[in-house]
């Protein structure tokens, strides 16, 4: 018999997931999930004691059925499996769950599949494939799980019906589709029902999709650049980000469009003969792709990016999005300037966190200047050096500590920075405040943010020399979602443009930065 609190509850959690699931945009609606998960009566002591970093006490904990079923209702399906959940103390729990149900399986005993509540390590399993299995994994959970690899391969030849549980827990700690065997006896044997079809799509047969994807991609020459081939490999590695579902916008006309994000001068000159020819460069997963192609449907729109991994994630979620005007292109941005095809072709070029991880930014503009027809459109992102510090000191001192760009010790760092939270152990630099990044708690991200192999911050008034350079002109700042352009007209009445380096800056300042990005739009002269 249910409480009335519980059923309040429930009729919360469900408006809560009908919100999620129709969320354009789910960053606006991860800090609600968060409090909702996390202020369940059956995990505050869970919670508590992830806190205090006491690993018994929060064994001891978890072991409670009620904390694995917690991870079983709706909303931490839906949850857990479309969005990354930026929490160091739901991790804790989550992984110490994760490593309870590994060990139910790999100890002998009768039925340890009753041990572990199937819906939750499902949720767990497809949790750690949106954050490429970047939580803490012990020297212990490595040697059980070559056990359980052993045991779920066995189990499919033999009982297949014994297998679907221990696949779920076996997946909480590897991409299926790297365990070939394994993942052809799943295709084969095992029904394609409920959660665990899901778990089979995504960890078996969409990433096989994927690397059918990128063997048709006609072959690019490495790179002659050698930060380029450094960037390339990275992104080969940990194509960036993974993402479930693209942003939504209302679509709308270029007219319509240059009207909300253009000084009216501006988008009076902007073009508006449609389709509109745009280029998207270095478009990585697509999650921009999808974005733009839902702003402005009325458009031919051509991707390019280094990396075939990451370009075959953009092309298989295209297929599934049905976006039909997209064609993706595995290009070199350096190589652009030379190719005819790609001259004085394109109405809106959008290059957004990618100029700023080349050796010479400069140099990638004034090639996708040359891509542009005269009065076209850019739309351009660099990393702000003011809003970057807390990162940019993490960096420097992850060099120092001779760190490794590796999912290892990506984990390993990320040890550290926990312990150091919670008072266990002390790092040569302030990682408070990393914890909040959402990019902090996936490999790729992760990676992305603390590791990458070459980046370059900028102050806003460096912004339009970088433009004169490549011959464009400077058009306005977009300040972040969520922060009113109205805080920065009261103060700042003189520039209703959102053009004034100098008073941007200042702006930025008084804030402690703006997101870590300076977002701007500039122009190409008629």
């Amino acid at each position: 018999m249910q409480s009335r609190h519980a059923n309040a509850g429930d009729r919360s959690d469900d408006d809560l997931v009908k919100r999620l699931e129709s969320a354009g945009n789910l960053f606006v609606i991860t800090d609600e999930v968060l409090r909702a998960l996390t202020s369940a009566p059956t995990l505050a002591r869970g919670l508590a004691v992830a806190r205090s970093g006491d690993l018994r006490a929060l064994d001891a904990a978890v072991a409670e059925p009620a904390v694995a079923q917690e991870f079983a209702r709706p909303l931490a399906t839906a949850a857990l499996r479309e969005m990354i959940l930026p929490s160091l103390t739901l991790e804790a729990v989550l992984t110490r769950l994760r490593r309870q149900f590994l060990q139910v399986c790999v100890n002998p005993g009768p039925l340890p599949s009753a041990k572990v509540n199937f819906e939750a390590v499902l949720n767990i399993a497809l949790q750690c494939w949106l954050n490429e299995f970047v939580w803490e994994e012990t020297a212990e959970e490595s040697l059980w799980v070559d056990i359980q690899e052993s045991n779920v391969q066995s189990a499919l030849l033999t009982n297949p019906g014994n297998a679907e549980t221990g696949l779920a827990v076996l997946a909480c700690y590897r991409p299926l589709y790297r365990l070939p065997r394994i993942a052809d006896l799943a295709l084969s044997r095992l029904p394609q029902r409920g959660g665990l079809s899901e778990l089979i799509r995504v960890t078996i047969v969409e990433p096989r999709r994927e690397a059918d994807i990128s063997k048709g991609f006609p072959r690019l020459e490495s790179p002659a650049d050698a930060i380029s081939r450094a960037v390339k490999q990275q992104y080969e590695e940990n194509p960036y980000p993974r993402w479930t579902r693209p942003l939504r916008h209302e679509p709308v006309t270029a007219q319509q469009h240059w009207q909300v994000v253009l000084p009216r001068d501006m988008a009076r000159m902007a073009p508006v003969a449609e389709p509109l020819n745009i280029l998207i460069a270095g478009c990585g997963t697509g999650h921009q792709v999808a974005a733009v192609a839902s702003r402005l449907p009325n458009s031919n729109i051509h991707a390019i990016d280094l990396s075939s991994a990451s370009l075959a994630y953009a092309k298989r979620k295209a297929e599934e999005l049905a976006l039909h005007n997209v064609t993706f292109e595995l290009a070199d941005i350096l190589d652009l300037g030379s190719r005819p095809e790609f001259q004085g072709r394109f109405d809106y070029v959008e290059c957004f966190g990618v100029l700023h991880h080349m050796a010479n930014p400069a140099a990638g503009l004034q090639s996708l200047a040359t891509c542009a027809k005269p009065g076209a459109v850019f739309y351009l992102g660099l990393y702000s050096r003011l809003g970057s510090g807390q990162v940019l000191a993490a960096q420097c001192a992850i060099a120092d500590m001779g760190l490794q760009r590796t999912a290892k010790d990506i984990r390993r760092l990320r040890k550290m920075i926990a312990l150091n939270i919670l008072g266990g152990a002390r790092l040569p630099f302030d990682p408070n405040g990393l914890e909040k990044f959402v990019d902090y708690y996936s490999t790729s991200m992760c990676r992305d943010l603390l590791f990458h192999v070459c980046e370059h911050f900028y102050d806003a008034r460096a912004i339009k020399p970088l433009l004169d350079q490549a011959g464009l002109e400077f058009a306005c700042f977009e300040l972040p979602a969520g922060l009113a352009k109205e805080r920065y007209f009261e103060e700042f009445p003189h520039d209703p443009r959102l053009a004034d380096a100098e008073a941007f800056s200042v702006f930025e300042a008084r804030r402690g930065g703006l997101g870590g990005i300076h977002r701007f739009y500039a122009r190409k002269p008629s």
